[in-house]
């Protein structure tokens, strides 16, 4: 698995858990010795004519200054012949993984595939996940795979982004690919969120809500119900927490003179009472509640849910605020 370490860093990470049970098989078919000849490298190689892996590296000037340039120091020949005879890593392989979770992962790749994509999908007892990306077969694209690879290989720092649909299909029914929701708004030009400056994500009178990540989406769900009872909520998402944007936080709490704190952390020794501190410290003095995990997960998805902060507790919370 030399080639797919990263991809079991995701699967890793996306099915928080770790293998347990590994069945494999591999082979080396395609590069290496199998290829009908071979050279040094490209610049030096007299196939060039005949190769279709050939590249030109000395027309690419990124490349020549960060490759060539450096080959005598760190003996990385980035046009190096694929068909070197000391290649042994498999070019093709499938492997059966059973996590500790007792999710089955059934893993193929193939280094020769005519794209460089992949697909992924999860199967559970209530649907279908699937996504894909650079798959050609799903829609038009107009960059092609030689761009494709260079732009992954490059290093300048300047991303190219983009997007592909999510596909939900729940059992009996039909898939959704919301018209709205399949590519997700990408900025034009690209911006980058500055460290240590929070957003007033709603505005409100009654009651401050401060959280980050997706505390702040559950926030906005729960002052949308609040709205409805005549309980005015701004809510704050914090987005960096060191630093802490400290100005925003007292201003809005200076208007309402009530603090909610909603985080995915245990209630003791985390950021509700670090906000608090920050409030007291400027010299106010406001009615205050937090919405955290009380205590440890149960493993129970429905017990997981009702654990974290959700909605209804934050429109409980908020509640008994405006009414104090």
């Amino acid at each position: 698995m030399h080639k797919a370490t990263h991809h079991f860093d995701l699967l890793n990470w996306w099915i928080d858990s770790d293998p347990e049970e590994v069945f494999a098989y591999g082979d080396l078919e395609h590069y290496g010795s199998n290829g009908p000849f071979r050279g040094d490298k490209c610049r030096t190689c007299a196939n060039k004519d005949k190769c279709e892996y050939y590249w030109d590296i000395t027309k690419d000037e990124h490349s020549m200054k960060l490759y060539v340039e450096n080959e005598q120091y760190d003996g990385y020949i980035r046009d190096n012949c694929l068909f070197r005879k000391e290649i042994n890593i498999y070019d093709k392989m499938s492997a059966q993984i059973k996590y500790k979770n007792n999710v089955v992962v059934n893993y193929s790749l193939t280094t020769y595939s005519p794209f460089e994509g992949y697909r992924i999908a999860f199967n559970g007892t209530k649907g279908r996940i699937e996504a894909y990306e650079d798959i050609p077969y799903h829609g038009k694209m107009t960059t092609s795979q030689a761009e494709r690879h260079a732009m992954e290989m490059d290093q300048s720092g300047q991303e190219d982004l983009r997007s592909e649909p999510i596909i939900v299909h729940k059992l009996w029914k039909d898939f959704d690919v919301p018209a709205e929701g399949a590519f997700g708004p990408v900025p034009d030009p690209p911006h980058s969120t500055p460290f240590g400056k929070a957003i007033v994500r709603r505005e409100g009178v009654d009651v401050t809500i401060a959280s980050v990540a997706v505390g702040v989406h559950r926030a906005l769900e729960a002052s949308e119900k609040l709205q409805r009872s005549d309980v005015s909520c701004e809510v704050i998402d914090l987005r960096s927490l060191r630093p802490l944007d400290v100005e925003t936080i007292v201003e809005s709490v200076t208007k309402t003179g009530r603090l909610l704190v909603v985080d995915e952390d245990y209630r003791e020794f985390g950021l509700a009472g670090e906000l608090a501190a920050v409030c007291l410290e400027a010299g106010l003095s406001p009615r205050f509640a937090r919405v955290c995990v009380e205590d440890t997960l149960p493993y129970a998805r429905h017990l997981e849910d009702a654990a974290l902060p959700n909605a209804d507790r934050i429109v409980e919370a908020a509640t008994d605020l405006a009414n104090s």
